[in-house]
This record gives C-alpha cells, structure tokens and sequence, in this order.
C-alpha cells in the first residue's frame, strides 16, 4: 500500500513528492535567509532549483542544487539585496514624510513604485538564477523581460503582492498565514512563477549553456 503512494510514476506519488518538494525547498529558503542579508542569494537559489524542476529535469537534488546556486551566486546577490533593502529604506522615510505633510498623491506614488520594484527584484533573481552574466546585465535583462509582457508582469505581481498584501493586512488571520509562509508559502508561489518565466526565458536559452539546463 505505502509503496504504492509513495511510487513516483504515479499521480498519487507525483503529488506527495511534489507537497515534499514544496515543504523542503520552503524550509531550505527560510534557513539560508535567517542573516536577512542573504535573502536575496536564498531567493535566487529557490528560483533556480524550481525552475530546473520546471524544466523537465527528472532527476533534481534539490538541497545540493539549492545550496550549489546560493554558493556561485552569493557575492552579487547580497549586493543586490543590500541596495533593495536602502532603496525600501529611502523610500519608507520618504512615505513617513509625506503622510506627515498629508501629500496623499506623493504617498501613492511611492506605493506603486515600491511595488513595481519588488516586482522587478522577482525578475531579478530570476533572472540570475537562470542566465550567466554579470549583475548590470542581470538587472537590464530583468527590467527588458519585465515590460517585454505586461500580461506575465501582471501575474507576477498579482502571485507576490496579494499574498503579501493579506498578511499584512488582516489581522484576525495572521497566524495562519505566518504558518503558510513557514512551512510553503515561498516555494509556492515560487512553483507558480516558474511556469511563468519558463515560457518568458525559453526562447533565450541556448543549448547546455544556461544555468537549469546545466548537469
């Protein structure tokens, strides 16, 4: 019985070593993000191992290529969280002095350019947990791929900031979603992005050069 449901070439075992998946990976994010600075280089590790899975690799270590990506790409993605992080920084001392001088279009501006670049970073990371290049590159690929299709931007935003939105926002069920993101929250949304940049980056990838198709 047990082998059964655990028997990979079945839909059952497919959608228990998916849930697995999920929660590892999840938990994996979590843990290489605990300095808050290395956030970025955990993002980009999750993305990449995702999107190898994303990609039809059968067979994905999910810990080694987690750490392995997190490893090569350490260096410029802490100095791409470190200057996300300033940018945030700016731009809530920037809304805490608008609000005091009740500049509500001011306010709403800074909202929707927060947003936009949060938006951006998920590109970002994508990006290098997907391409080989340098970090000025990365981040001009990423603002190209972003308005190249408003639709898949759209779904991007809507996947990172609804979620992030109701956390915040609703009170009342706050535990549940701190147990969500504990446990799947991350890697979810994740998976779900993933068909999104698969079928942005494909046309891109050139054969055994790209980082997911790499052995």
């Amino acid at each position: 019985m047990f082998q059964f449901m655990f028997d990979p070439d079945n839909l059952l075992g497919r959608i228990l070593g998916r849930i697995g998946q999920i929660i590892v990976l999840n938990l994996l994010f979590l843990l290489f993000s605990l300095p808050i600075f290395t956030i970025g280089a955990s993002l980009t590790a999750l993305y990449h191992t995702v999107m190898k899975i994303g990609w039809g690799r059968k067979s994905v270590h999910i810990v080694e290529e987690f750490y392995t990506c997190f490893r090569e790409n350490f260096r410029q993605c802490v100095i791409f969280w470190i200057a996300a992080l300033a940018f945030y920084a700016a731009l809530y001392f920037s809304f805490i002095v608008s609000r005091a001088y009740g500049l509500v279009a001011v306010e709403t501006a800074l909202i929707i350019l927060g947003a936009l670049v949060f938006v951006w970073l998920q590109y970002l990371f994508s990006n290098v947990a997907s391409f080989k290049g340098e970090g000025k590159q990365h981040a001009f690929n990423a603002v190209s791929f972003l308005i190249a299709d408003p639709v898949k931007m759209a779904a991007v935003a809507v996947l990172n900031l609804i979620p992030l939105f109701l956390t915040f926002l609703d009170a009342v069920n706050q535990p549940t979603f701190v147990f969500c993101w504990f446990f799947f929250g991350f890697s979810l949304i994740t998976f779900a992005e993933s068909k999104i940049f698969l079928k942005l980056y494909a046309p891109y990838f050139k054969s055994n050069c790209e980082k997911i198709q790499a052995k």
